[in-house]
């Protein structure tokens, strides 16, 4: 029986070119298999109807049976392993035919429900059962199963460890750069600065710089619609402030005219009494008075509505700092506590990267030694002549039912045997 071997310096690299992904070989699955689930539609051909009958009596679903036949109504048993499909429908019809005493043969059609699935074991690393596909390689069933077996802490997953730690280190340097540009824009909003000052300098200036850019421009346009806000509050305290002072000005001159107007109506009401004015003349008057007294009472509403307007925006304009200021102090507690947990994901994951990269690999490399690894795949299928059991080549193609054996034996230099993962 063949062997191939590798040392463990190229263990990784052997390991790694046995991952592939399947591939459908056309043609390669029109033949049939034990344990297969087929389809079965058999229709007649009725010329003085001019229409297809099906036989729904023997249409249908069909288990292949471990020994590759198929048990079919009016017909029996049928062997249909390794058979194409066209083949199979063909000596269904021809049974059908004869058992029958037709004139013609029915219509036929054989159609591949599900497949038998393929077993793999030993030597992967996740053995089980697996779902077969037309025209699947050794080599590639062996992938579906995880790969060979790494021994649970090979070159391989020490490779992919690293590039998680790696991602991880990454991805926290990066929050932790992003979320120190936010606390400096923050510090700068509640200190009332203009612009976001902060220290670029360090390993990770570039990163730092990008995202200050950022928070620069976000902190441009949260001061802009502060002012913009206070401004507007400001503008409405103006207003209401010029209404006051045009309402005192009509107040004053109101109260002019009205003192005018009383002083006439009390001479004439002196001259109504010494009988030298017409009393008409004291109504009018009265009623003018009346009518000063009540725009006077108007502009006292119209000032206290000024006043009213004047407190709500002063009001709106403290409001205005005070969450801003709340919120901004709310927003620095949460940054800081997400700068302290990045921190210390960052840790971790250098510590990580170390491990991965350095740690591990020096344990691996000391505890390998000069071990040579030998690989041996054995094929188990049932056929006619029952259930045999060979050793195969990584390329050979596989059929549905197949039970893969994967051995991998590991011997120091000297040729003692070291360890073996394979089944038992």
């Amino acid at each position: 029986m063949a062997r191939s071997t590798i040392s463990s310096l190229s263990l990784s690299a052997v390991l790694l070119s046995g991952i592939f992904w399947p591939a459908l070989a056309q043609g390669a699955g029109d033949s049939i298999a034990a344990q297969d689930k087929v389809q079965l539609r058999i229709l007649e051909w009725l010329p003085s109807k001019s229409e297809y009958k099906e036989w729904t009596a023997v249409s249908g679903e069909y288990r292949v049976s471990p020994a590759g036949t198929l048990s079919i109504p009016f017909v029996g048993q049928v062997a249909v392993a390794d058979r194409p499909r066209n083949e199979v429908s063909d000596l269904i019809a021809r049974s059908l035919q004869q058992r029958l005493s037709l004139l013609s043969q029915p219509d036929v059609s054989v159609e591949v429900v599900s497949r038998a699935p393929i077993y793999i074991l030993g030597g992967v690393e996740a053995p089980g059962r697996f779902e077969y596909t037309p025209g699947l390689k050794a080599i590639e069933a062996i992938a579906l199963a995880g790969g060979f077996y790494r021994g649970g802490g090979g070159a391989i997953r020490l490779e992919r460890d690293a590039i998680n730690a790696e991602r991880d280190a990454e991805s926290a340097a990066d929050t932790l750069a992003r979320l120190e540009m936010r606390l400096a824009r923050l510090e700068a909003e509640l200190a009332g600065r203009n612009e976001v000052e902060v220290s670029l300098s360090g390993p990770d200036e570039s990163r730092r710089r990008t995202y200050l850019v950022e928070e620069q421009a976000l902190f441009e346009v949260r001061r802009q619609a502060r002012l913009s806000q206070l401004e507007s509050a400001r503008s409405r305290q103006n207003l209401a402030s010029d209404q006051l002072k045009a309402l005192d000005q009509k107040a004053a001159n109101l109260d002019r005219q009205i003192s005018l107007a009383k002083a006439q109506l009390a001479d004439i009401e002196h001259l109504v009494k010494n009988r030298l004015a017409v009393a008409s003349r004291a109504y009018d008057l009265e009623r003018t008075t009346a009518d000063l007294e009540g725009k006077r009472l108007d502009i006292e509403v119209g000032r206290l509505t000024a006043n009213l307007a004047i407190n709500e925006s002063q009001r709106d304009q403290v409001d205005l700092v005070t969450k801003f200021r709340t919120d901004v102090g709310t927003e620095l507690q949460a940054t800081r506590a997400a700068i302290s947990k990045a921190a210390i994901e960052l840790a971790r994951a250098k510590e990580l990267m170390n491990e991965v990269l350095v740690i591990a690999p020096q344990t691996l490399a000391r505890r390998a030694g000069n071990i040579e690894v030998s690989v041996q795949i054995f094929l188990t299928r049932a056929g006619p002549d029952g259930v045999t059991t060979r050793e195969i080549g990584k390329n050979e193609v596989l059929r549905a039912g197949d039970t893969i054996q994967v051995q991998m034996n590991t011997e120091e230099e000297g040729g003692r045997a070291r360890d073996t993962a394979s089944i038992q």
